[in-house]
């Protein structure tokens, strides 16, 4: 089913056991509006956990409008968003900002069969994880658009090159 937040709209506090403690994706998730995910935990996907799982098109997450993934936690993978397949893409001012992970991808993990996609300002800053990808940690592809102008720092650890410190 096809799933839209619109207009500040809040997903808040919510626990999960496996995966996805906001949402588990696993067909399109779009969210307008500054509409936000925020303070979820699981042990991955704290956040959000898109996955394409048994359907014929590929799973789908967009964020638009300023949208929000912050303050989300996870013990192993993906403190904001796990993208275990499929798409995820950051448009406009989207932020993922404030998540950890006990492992690795504090912001974003991004699993081999996945593909992000950052246009626009949309930023992943401010994102702890224990291990590696305080902001992102990538097996997949990461496309930025010619006109990204948007950063991938202050997380912690590894900043994404080009990073001031």
């Amino acid at each position: 089913s096809t799933v839209t937040l619109n207009d500040s709209s809040a997903l808040k506090g919510n626990e999960g056991l496996g995966a996805g403690g906001g949402i588990y994706n696993n067909s399109i998730l779009t969210m307008n509006g500054s509409s936000s995910v925020s303070g979820n935990s699981a042990p991955r996907g704290g956040g959000i956990v898109n996955e394409t799982v048994g359907v014929v098109a590929a799973a789908s997450a967009t964020l638009n409008d300023s949208s929000s993934v912050s303050a989300n936690s996870a013990g192993v993978v993906g403190g904001g968003i796990e993208i275990r397949s499929g798409t995820l893409t950051l448009n406009d001012s989207s932020l993922v900002t404030g998540n950890s992970t006990g492992g690795v991808g504090g912001g974003i993990y991004n699993f081999d069969a996945a593909t992000l996609a950052l246009n626009g300002a949309s930023s992943v800053s401010g994102n702890t994880a224990a291990g590696a990808g305080g902001g992102i940690f990538s097996y997949g592809t990461v496309n930025f658009a010619p006109d990204w102008i948007g950063t991938i720092c202050g997380n912690d650890p590894d900043d994404w090159p080009g990073c001031e410190t």
